[in-house]
């Protein structure tokens, strides 16, 4: 074999050595790949597997209407605390008259809207869990809108609109007492709806809280 054949010879031989070698360099990285995805697939399937299974949330069935007053759709005395945390988010609890009562403080922005800018909404329960009253507090001067959609609404039982001072109306429906109050010097409106009982009970419990004032100073001097 000449000097030619023999390097044609070795150029073959060199040729066929790197198509093997890519052949098979392309296969082991193929598998190897496979193998890769093959072993993360495991691993996500064994993770999903270590996860506790929830149990499914039942939806929250909202109770019969009684035809109280409903703003926002929560019915004074009858729409409870379980169905209050499944439709709004609650950012704050607390509770008054020595725990009788619990307070929730909900999300203003689940009720803002531009036409009626919402930044304060305050619900209290009583012992059985349902709402007994409902507190907004609206950004600006609302009186007259408020007033307006309200006295359509329920039944006027007392109004006092003075051209400088207060604003404040009260309304009536069933056992339900609404009123709406505008502060002469503060930027905001305030709307509630509050059972007979309960109001009667605020105004029972703020006598006593001023007689027992009145003692402590009669005390001190």
């Amino acid at each position: 074999m000449d000097k030619k054949d023999k390097r044609i010879y070795l150029a073959s031989a060199i040729a066929c050595v790197v198509i093997l070698l890519g052949k098979y360099g392309y296969s082991y990285y193929q598998d190897r790949n496979a193998l890769e995805r093959r072993q993360k697939q495991k691993q996500a399937i064994e993770l999903q597997q270590k996860k506790p299974i929830l149990p499914k949330k039942k939806p929250i069935v909202p109770r019969p209407s009684i035809g109280n007053p409903a703003p926002y759709g929560i019915e004074i005395e009858n729409t409870t605390e379980e169905e209050i945390r499944d439709r709004f988010e609650v950012i704050k609890e607390d509770s008054i008259y020595n725990k009788k009562y619990k307070v929730l403080y909900l999300n203003a922005d689940d009720f803002s809207s531009e036409s009626l800018p919402v930044k304060k909404v305050e619900l209290i329960l009583d012992q059985k869990g349902l709402v007994i009253r409902f507190l907004m507090h609206c950004g600006g001067k609302r009186f007259s809108q408020l007033h307006s959609e309200l006295s359509k609404k329920y039944t006027v039982a007392s109004s006092d609109i003075p051209s400088v001072g207060d604003n404040t109306a009260l309304y009536v429906s069933k056992n339900i007492e609404i009123a709406l109050v505008e502060p002469h010097m503060e930027f905001i409106t305030a709307l509630s709806y509050v059972t007979k009982q309960f109001s009667d009970e605020i105004l029972f419990y703020q006598e006593r809280y001023r007689q027992e004032e009145q003692q402590k100073i009669a005390e001190q001097l």
